[in-house]
């Protein structure tokens, strides 16, 4: 099969363009979150983009781990006919994880820990992560 040298120079500048958007797109949210935390009065803005860093990490970390038992039932949501599957599904575990580590960073009541969590969740994903998702699927 014969490729062009053309294309393969330009993989790896794609991919470093993805890369940096990745980064941008995570700066991006832990900047909202910790901005969120902060109007909740979690806690100060730096220990707020802290504790966002490491959530998001944790996060991560445990999608990067989970991803193909998170798959199997995003692909079983799918055939029933239920869209928007993995978006849920992310959104439910990571702020899940997330509430964990604000916890540790924090030991409020769960009801403050919960709202904190998912307040900063609904933001990252309504302003970052869903406009992302729906532009994927148009291309």
């Amino acid at each position: 099969m014969y490729y062009s040298p053309s294309s393969d120079m330009a993989a790896g500048p794609i991919i470093a363009m993805v890369f940096a958007m990745g980064i941008g797109a995570l700066l991006a949210i832990i900047l909202i979150e910790a901005a969120i935390l902060t109007k909740l009065k979690w806690k100060n803005f730096w220990p707020s983009v802290l504790a966002s860093f490491s959530a998001n990490i944790a996060s991560a970390l445990a999608g990067f781990f989970l991803v193909d038992i998170f798959g199997q039932l995003t692909s079983a949501l799918d055939k029933m006919g239920i869209e928007w599957s993995m978006i849920i599904i992310f959104f439910i575990g990571s702020a899940l994880i997330e509430a964990i580590v604000l916890w540790l960073f924090k030991r409020a009541s769960l009801r403050e820990t919960a709202l904190a969590a998912l307040a900063m969740n609904a933001a990252s994903y309504a302003l970052i992560i869903l406009p992302m998702f729906i532009f994927l699927r148009i291309l």
